[in-house]
C-alpha cells in the first residue's frame, strides 16, 4: 500500500491508493452583514434574515 503525507501549515492530508483523509484547522474567511452586523460567508453582503426582510420572494 503507497500512502502520501502532506501538510499545509495546519491542515494535514493522507492519501493512500483508494482513499484521502483530511484532519487538522482551516481558515475560514468571514465579512459582516451591511445592516445588523452579524458574521457571514466570505462573498455575501447580507445574512439570510437580513434578505429576506429586504428583498421579497416571488411565489409563482
Amino acid at each position: 500500500m503507497k500512502h502520501h503525507v502532506h501538510r499545509e501549515k495546519l491542515l494535514f492530508t493522507w492519501t493512500t491508493t483508494h482513499h484521502q483523509l483530511v484532519a487538522g484547522f482551516k481558515r475560514v474567511r468571514r465579512n459582516k452583514c451591511n445592516r445588523c452586523g452579524r458574521l457571514i460567508p466570505e462573498g455575501n453582503t447580507l445574512c439570510n434574515e437580513c434578505f429576506e426582510l429586504e428583498k421579497p420572494i416571488s411565489k409563482k
